[in-house]
C-alpha cells in the first residue's frame, strides 16, 4: 500500500465529507 496514496484517497474522503455537510 502507497502511503501517499492512502493520505491523498483519506484528504479526499474529508474533502467530500465537507462538502456533503455544507448547505
Amino acid at each position: 500500500v502507497n502511503l501517499d496514496f492512502s493520505s491523498e484517497h483519506d484528504m479526499i474522503r474529508k474533502f467530500r465529507a465537507g462538502l456533503a455537510l455544507q448547505p
